[in-house]
């Protein structure tokens, strides 16, 4: 989904990562459904917490969405596993490079999201929020999606 505002919005190229090939293949339907499936994204299956050396192999991005499962076994452990995506995110980045971090998790609230996030950068990265719109409703507020922008 992420994709396909970025290409609405102007991006020149994506590339879609997940380890899942049915996610990645829901991902290309979406594109050719809105007409953007015209060569300027990759779909690309990986587990990307055991592709460092894949992810320094590619030209630094302007943009990264960080949006992982909250938890899958023996796939994704929790912040632990987050750490390492930031890490990877944060030496793909062009320098000034934005990284948009999604967290779905109902223990961790927006504000320790945030102060792990600044921990994380070491009060070296501005931190923004991305309210929710109004019109759509959490039945709690707080165990909901979390979006921060994050700028380098």
């Amino acid at each position: 989904m992420f994709s396909l505002f970025a290409l609405s919005g102007g991006a020149t190229w994506v590339d879609n990562v997940d380890m899942a090939a049915n996610v990645l293949k829901i991902g290309q339907r979406n594109h050719q459904s809105n007409k953007l499936h015209d060569g300027k994204s990759a779909f690309i299956k990986r587990d990307i917490l055991k592709s460092q050396s894949w992810f320094k192999s590619r030209e630094p991005y302007d943009l990264i969405v960080l949006d992982p499962p909250p938890y899958q076994k023996k796939a994704f452990r929790g912040w632990q596993d987050y750490l390492k995506l930031l890490r990877y995110a944060q030496h793909g980045l062009k320098p000034g490079g934005t990284l948009l971090c999604c967290l779905n998790h109902p223990q961790i609230s927006i504000d320790q999201f945030m102060a792990d996030l600044d921990e994380y950068f070491d009060g070296k990265a501005t931190l923004e929020v991305i309210a929710r719109a109004p019109e759509i409703e959490e039945l709690e507020n707080e165990k909901g999606l979390k979006l921060v922008i994050v700028t380098l």
